[in-house]
């Protein structure tokens, strides 16, 4: 609930009640995407703001109290999932699929540790590259156009 999409979105302007972003990774390709759940008439909005908020991680470093916090949670996350035998399965599998052998938990909370504000911003850079960029709209929205614009962060 402290994602900078939600407080903006959610929380500030109340445009939505679901507001996310989530990642499917792989070893050669991937995709990062932000939903929002909203009435039609918030939709232009809800996208600008998400697009702002884009451009804002590619273009400032996040502080470090916002970077410690998000470490944190990675960490816990991880750790709690590590209890679930399911995701103890999952996981040795991804390990041997993506890198041919177990990795450590105690490496991968070391590799998250290791995180800097710096990384953050060249992935940024990379990741939100506006050529890669794409939207999706589901719903009774016109104006087609009001979204086109947009993507040119």
């Amino acid at each position: 609930m402290s994602s900078r999409l939600f407080q903006e979105i959610r929380e500030r302007r109340g445009l939505a009640y679901s507001v996310y972003s989530f990642i499917s990774s792989y070893t050669d390709t991937g995709m990062f995407g932000a939903y929002v759940a909203v009435d039609p008439g918030n939709a232009v909005e809800a996208a600008d703001v998400i697009i702002k908020e884009l451009s804002r991680i590619k273009e400032h470093a996040v502080c470090s109290g916002e970077l410690k916090d998000a470490i944190e949670y990675s960490k816990g996350c991880l750790l709690l999932a590590s209890e679930s035998t399911d995701n103890q399965m999952f996981r040795q599998a991804q390990n041997e699929i993506h890198f041919g052998r177990f990795v450590p938990l105690d490496e991968v909370l070391s590799d998250i540790e290791s995180v800097k504000a710096e990384d953050i911003l060249t992935l940024a850079r990379n990741l939100f590259d506006p050529d890669n960029l794409a939207i999706t709209i589901l719903g009774p929205v016109s104006g087609e156009n009001q979204f086109k614009n947009l993507l040119a962060i």
